[in-house]
């Protein structure tokens, strides 16, 4: 469930075929707080990618609904002078936390995490970024890269540059381990994040965890945030049928707009049933249900979900 580096380039480096992939969500939400609902398409993702010799990949991936809004995402050229060693330059998401780095069909939840949709909103941006893998009995992963700070699609001409690091240990014995950095400016603030996550997978049982903290400045100061999350989940796999699997899973996060507050607000418990298919390319149907906890104002954001997932 971890994009690594090294499991990404296990293909043949010989083909120069261009591999299109993609993922639709479709789903519907029910407010429960309000009795509202809605149907949304949150993502139309489509992407092409391949060889263009031994030593250079492309990727160009664009969203035709990203919550309604199209988007040019990934668009880079990458050169592999050597075994596992990778040099990006594009346009590409930062190198800074395992679960916004997951893309919309890894995801094993409805709705992203607190980390992902508030610590990490728009880490994505043009820039370069060198990469190396190390497989083996101690498997491990770095990336360093450096982006304009300018977000998607803006070639602005700075003179500082926004630095991301991440560091990737494991598996070993099912469990693996990050650290993340990343500064510079986001979201026209300047930024500081920092990120540690451990997930550890034994048969069936997966855990994830993480904590993210920022810290944005402006002219009137500084604020520091906050987010947090847990989730396990369990398959029950079946070998004849259409079903490929069923999966429980059950998850608790936080986020705290400004710390010094110490004020935890909102928490939510997620709870999520996906049923898995496989003689279709890759689909699954989820249903979820989020509770939102608040303690300075009422629930408003308490929703019933089911979403109808196909990858290619």
């Amino acid at each position: 469930m971890i994009p690594t580096l090294s499991k990404a380039q296990k293909k043949d480096s010989t083909s120069f075929i261009p591999q299109v992939g993609g993922v639709i969500r479709a789903k519907y939400e029910y407010n429960t707080s309000v009795g509202k609902g809605r149907f949304e398409v949150r993502n139309a993702r489509f992407s092409v990618g391949g060889y263009v010799s031994k030593v250079f990949n492309y990727k160009a991936e664009i969203d035709l609904s990203d919550e309604g809004v199209t988007k040019m995402l990934d668009a880079y050229v990458r050169f592999i002078p050597i075994k596992n060693l990778f040099f990006t330059l594009g346009q590409m998401k930062i190198p800074f936390s395992t679960d916004n780095l997951r893309s919309p069909g890894q995801l094993n939840f409805s709705n992203r995490s607190f980390i992902a949709k508030r610590i990490c909103k728009d880490l994505r941006d043009i820039g370069f970024m060198v990469s190396y893998a190390h497989e083996g009995k101690f498997p491990f992963a770095l990336h360093a890269g450096i982006f304009s700070g300018s977000g998607i699609n803006t070639a602005a001409w700075v003179k500082t540059y926004n630095l991301g690091l991440r560091f990737e240990l494991g598996p070993f014995y099912g469990a693996s381990l990050s650290g993340n950095y990343y500064s510079g400016k986001v979201s026209g603030l300047n930024s500081q994040l920092f990120d540690v996550g451990i997930n550890y997978r034994y048969k069936n049982f997966f855990f994830d965890a993480e904590y993210a903290q920022k810290k944005a400045t402006d002219t009137t100061g500084s604020i520091n945030s906050n987010a947090l999350f847990a989730y396990v989940l369990y398959e029950i796999n079946f070998k004849k049928g259409i079903m490929r699997n069923i999966v429980p899973a059950v998850r608790y996060d936080f986020y705290t707009s400004d710390i010094s507050t110490g004020v935890i607000e909102p928490a939510r418990i997620t709870t999520g049933l996906t049923f898995g298919f496989h003689k279709i390319s890759w689909a699954d149907i989820r249903l979820s249900y989020e509770k939102y906890l608040y303690r300075t104002q009422p629930d408003l954001d308490d929703k019933a979900t089911i979403e109808f997932i196909a990858r290619f």
